[in-house]
């Protein structure tokens, strides 16, 4: 059986990231989706922080219509920091990046995520926000710890934070396998 997250080697310092996310988080603000993108593309200004959001297969959001490959242009203010190096130098083809989040008593629906794989970097998090994958009848945290996690998202999960006074907060980079 797969698990349905797994710990990579990987791994950046975790109060960089965190210091790195929350002054973009102070440059740009959260939408319905909880959403921001790092990457963008080609088609639009490069910085747009809000193209790359939703699933692109939900005609309601700025993503639908196109492919995860499809944003390839990063944002060029943050090409020079840990989000940048993290972009150019992860194992894996990022086809896109984008930072979650989960405001505090919410959870999403049950669901299942596209075609590539999706990793995932807390930035602020604890035990008490988790998934949930229906088929494997388990819960499991991501720890704020530096190291990238591959998330399963092709079995049914949903995510919940039972957290009463704060939100969780991931970068989530979307990767396709190197063929």
């Amino acid at each position: 059986m797969v698990l349905p997250i797994e710990k990579l080697d990987y791994y950046v310092d975790h109060k960089e990231l965190q210091e790195t996310v929350i002054e973009f988080l102070y440059r740009y603000h959260w939408d319905k989706s909880n959403q921001l993108c790092l990457l963008n593309t080609p088609d639009v200004s490069p910085g747009d922080p809000y193209q790359g959001i939703g699933h692109v297969n939900e005609p309601s959001y700025p993503a639908f219509g196109y492919k995860e490959g499809d944003f390839s242009v990063f944002h060029p203010d943050y090409e020079d920091t840990i989000l940048g190096k993290l972009y150019k130098e992860f194992p894996l083809p990022v086809c896109r990046m984008r930072i979650l989040r989960v405001p505090a008593k919410r959870c999403y629906t049950m669901h299942v995520d596209g075609d590539t794989h999706r990793y995932h970097f807390a930035v602020i998090s604890n035990d008490a926000a988790f998934f949930v994958f229906q088929n494997q009848k388990s819960i499991q945290s991501i720890p704020c710890d530096g190291h990238a996690y591959k998330v399963h998202v092709k079995e049914p999960h949903t995510f919940v934070n039972t957290n009463s006074d704060f939100d969780r907060i991931h970068l989530v980079l979307d990767a396709a396998p190197k063929e």
